[in-house]
C-alpha cells in the first residue's frame, strides 16, 4: 500500500509525525511526501519515515508554473492531489491500493476497515458529518465547503478510479480555487459532483478522520488495552484541521468545556510531537511559489489578473519569470 501526501516546506513537521505513525502501525506502507516547491528541504531529505520525497513540478504536469501560479498555497497544494495519483499509479505498478492523509493528521491504529472496504469499492471518502446533531452552523459550513473531507482519499487501482482521478485533476488544474462566493473550495467541492458521477463509497467508519467538525458526534472511550475508541470503533486517525486557526480549540472550548476530554491530551500530545520534528526548524520557511525568479514578492492582483486571462497564460508559459508590473500595468 502505498500513503502520500502533498505539503509545503512548512508543513514538514506535521507531514514526518504522519509518515511516524504510518511505519508505527502499518510498517509494509511506503510513504511518499509530494512538495509544492522548487527544492526539497533537508528535514524532508533526511526524514527516516519518507520512502520517497518527490517535487510536484516532476509529476507530469504539461505546464507545471502555469498552473501553480494562479493559486495561493492552499489552493496549489490540493490542485496537485489528483495528479499525485495518477504519477503513483505508474511509478508504482505493482500496488493495488493508495490513500492520500493531509499532513496533519496523527494514525492510532491499523486502517484494516478501509482494507476491507476497498476490496469492495474503488473509492473511498469520509464525509464532514454522518449524525443528525442539530448543530445548523455545522450543517451551514458543511454545504459551503463540501460533503466530504478530501484530507482522506483511498483508492484501489481500477478504471473507475481512474477515471475519476482524471476528471478531478482537470477540474482542480482550472478550478481550484478557494471562492465559495463562486461556489468553489479548492479540490473538496468538486468531490460533490463525483458522488453522482462515479462509484465513490461514502466511508462513515467513526474512527477514521475525527476533527473539528464531527468531534460533538464522537463520543470516545478507551478499550481493556487503554487504546481510544470512537462511538464503540477504534480510534484510526484524528485530522488536525484547524489547529492553526484555532478553530479546533474554540470547538474544543464550546462542544468539549471538560478538560479531561481525551480530545485535550491528543492535542496536546500531537503539538509536542510537531515542536520535536522540527517546527521551530521550518515555521518561517516562505513558500517558493509566492515569489518571482527575480525575488519579488507576488501580488495577489498579479496572480489574479494571470488566472482570469487566456491571452496572459498563452504568453507567458512560466510566469515566474516575469514581475507583477508585467501583469499589473496591462
Amino acid at each position: 500500500m502505498i500513503i502520500c501526501t502533498v505539503t509545503t516546506t512548512r508543513y514538514l513537521p506535521e507531514a514526518i509525525v504522519m509518515a511516524k505513525y504510518v511505519k508505527a502501525h502499518m510498517s509494509n506502507s511506503k510513504v511518499v511526501v509530494c512538495l509544492v516547491e522548487e527544492n526539497i528541504h533537508p528535514l524532508a531529505s533526511s526524514c527516516p519515515y519518507f520512502d520517497r520525497v518527490i517535487l510536484a513540478k516532476n509529476i507530469g504536469f504539461t505546464h507545471f508554473y502555469k498552473q501553480i501560479f494562479k493559486y495561493k498555497a492552499l489552493e496549489a497544494v490540493t490542485s496537485v492531489k489528483a495528479k499525485l495519483f495518477l504519477h503513483l499509479f505508474d511509478q508504482f505498478p505493482e500496488e493495488e491500493k493508495f490513500i492520500f492523509l493531509d499532513s496533519d493528521i496523527k494514525i492510532f491504529g491499523p486502517f484494516d476497515e478501509a482494507m476491507r472496504a476497498l476490496d469492495k469499492y474503488p473509492i473511498l471518502i469520509t464525509p464532514h458529518i454522518t449524525e443528525d446533531d442539530g448543530i445548523i452552523d455545522n450543517e451551514l459550513t458543511t454545504l459551503i465547503y463540501g460533503i466530504c473531507n478530501t484530507g482522506f482519499l483511498a483508492i484501489r487501482r481500477s478504471d473507475e478510479a481512474e477515471r475519476f482521478l482524471r476528471w478531478w485533476a482537470y477540474r482542480t488544474k482550472k478550478y481550484c480555487y478557494e471562492k465559495t462566493y463562486e461556489g468553489m473550495f479548492v479540490d473538496q467541492k468538486w468531490v460533490d459532483l463525483s458522488l453522482c458521477l462515479f462509484d465513490v463509497h461514502l466511508f462513515k467508519h467513526p474512527g477514521y478522520n475525527v476533527a473539528c467538525w464531527n468531534l460533538p458526534q464522537r463520543r470516545f472511550a478507551y478499550d481493556s488495552n487503554r487504546n481510544f475508541t470512537v462511538n464503540g470503533q477504534p480510534l484510526r486517525f484524528f485530522h488536525f484541521s484547524g489547529l492553526d486557526s484555532n478553530r479546533l480549540d474554540s470547538v474544543l472550548k464550546w462542544y468539549l468545556p471538560d478538560k479531561t476530554h481525551p480530545a485535550y491530551q491528543i492535542k496536546d500530545t500531537y503539538l509536542e510531537e510537531v515542536q520535536q520534528a522540527g517546527r521551530d526548524v521550518v515555521s518561517n520557511e516562505p513558500w517558493s511559489y509566492d515569489y518571482f525568479v527575480n525575488g519579488e514578492k507576488i501580488k495577489s492582483k498579479a496572480r489574479n489578473k494571470y488566472g482570469s486571462s487566456t491571452k496572459l497564460q498563452n504568453k507567458y508559459i512560466n510566469p515566474f519569470k516575469q514581475s507583477n508590473s508585467t501583469f499589473l500595468d496591462k
